[in-house]
């Protein structure tokens, strides 16, 4: 089901690329003719060596389960622009793993035993918001209790962070061996990327161990949800990328800098570039950790910092890697790829390839007062099962800057 969807995504991504752009029209047919309708080669999707308790991370509703008419720590059994705001439990979900059950459960009875009811986004009456639970490979485990203060007084506020740290360091949730907990408070208003949790007890980060390097995860922190599935993800970015001791990595809206630091022993030198300052400081508290010397993470806009980068990256192979949110780039990201004349190569990651789509195709338009720089057409697709009994796939796709003489001669020869 996944490869047919990639080989859709891909084969419309062609047809569109021969219609947006005419210098590409010869060059699409001939790949089509080629590759069994397909604008470029597309690999058989890579399976997830774990199938079953891959994640490392959910976020759990809180609400009434409809069955019982009790609060649950959960899923939404149906979705809320639906209309649905009940609850189901998760103990038989496969791709959870046991532990990560256990400690939902536990809360679950946590929030039976509290005086609060679950927070309802109809009435906007309640306090139980959701549960948000990390672990590693190194037995870290963190969660993140999150609510709507409602009316609550600070002195009920700390009363409440007291009662949770207390249940799970010296209560009943004692036995699950979690090592960080945090806290997070609400009301009406969502709260933005920036507005972190309180640390409430415990390690203030958990680790997780990624091809052999050491990574700092912090609540908020993005990190790929299948760890073993995230290995074989970056084997294949640096496959693509043919990293060599000539090569430099530009690790585009890098976050906490897995995919460059995983790569880093592989290439000559990797500038990534990140707009949040507190995943950039992650980023390089990273690269020292695993003591990388060739790695540099700058602070700020891509799109603004990307051409002086490239600018000074002469004589050596400039690879360009982006593994950007579902949404896809900002439009100026892809103004300024395209305007960063020196990388010839460049890496796509996308967890919604219909999405990025739109992306994909204004890499490939020709150029224009808007579109500056020579345009990028795909060479080879590899999507990659990250996430088992689930629709979602990455899709990795390598670019490569248009050089008409050298295509002529491919093409006639």
């Amino acid at each position: 089901m996944k490869q047919k969807e990639a080989l859709h995504v891909m084969r419309k991504f062609g047809t569109e690329l021969a219609r947006i752009n005419p210098e590409l029209v010869d060059w699409v047919h001939w790949q089509k003719l080629r590759r069994q309708g397909q604008v470029c080669e597309v690999d058989e999707i890579v399976p997830s060596p774990v199938t079953h308790g891959y994640r490392n991370k959910c976020e759990f509703t809180i609400g009434i389960n409809p069955e019982n008419n009790l609060p649950t720590v959960g899923f939404r059994v149906a979705s809320y622009k639906e209309g649905s705001i009940h609850v189901g439990p998760v103990d038989h979900l496969c791709h959870l793993p046991y532990q990560m059950k256990k400690i939902v459960l536990e809360f679950e009875k946590f929030v039976r035993d509290s005086e609060l009811a679950p927070y309802s986004p109809v009435s906007h009456e309640g306090v139980w918001r959701q549960l948000n639970v990390r672990t590693t490979r190194n037995k870290d485990i963190l969660i993140v209790p999150v609510i709507h203060p409602q009316e609550m007084s600070r002195e009920e506020l700390d009363a409440l962070k007291k009662k949770i740290v207390e249940y799970f360091t010296e209560g009943p949730g004692q036995v699950l061996g979690i090592t960080s907990i945090f806290f997070k408070s609400y009301g009406q208003k969502e709260p933005g990327d920036e507005d972190e949790s309180e640390h409430l007890w415990g390690e203030e980060h958990i680790y997780e161990t990624i091809l052999d390097k050491r990574f700092r995860v912090s609540p908020e922190a993005f990190l790929q949800v299948n760890t073993t599935g995230a290995e074989l993800l970056y084997d294949k970015i640096g496959e693509l990328a043919e990293l060599d001791g000539t090569s430099a990595i530009l690790d585009i809206c890098c976050g906490t800098g897995t995919i460059g630091i995983s790569l880093a022993e592989r290439c000559l030198k990797v500038y990534g570039i990140e707009l949040v300052e507190k995943a950039a400081d992650d980023a390089r508290f990273n690269a020292e950790e695993n003591g990388l010397e060739n790695i540099v993470v700058f602070t700020g806009k891509a799109e603004e910092n990307m051409p002086v980068l490239v600018q000074n990256c002469t004589k050596v192979n400039v690879v360009g890697i982006v593994d950007p949110p579902r949404a896809g780039l900002n439009g100026n990201v892809v103004f300024g790829l395209r305007k960063c004349d020196n990388m010839k190569h460049l890496v796509y990651v996308s967890c919604d390839p219909t999405v990025a789509s739109k992306n994909f195709i204004n890499l490939g338009r020709p150029q224009s007062k808007q579109y500056k720089g020579e345009f990028f057409i795909p060479l080879r697709a590899i999507p990659v099962d990250l996430f088992p009994h689930t629709p979602h796939y990455e899709l990795v796709i390598l670019f490569e800057r248009w050089e008409e003489r050298k295509w002529r001669r491919i093409m006639e020869g």
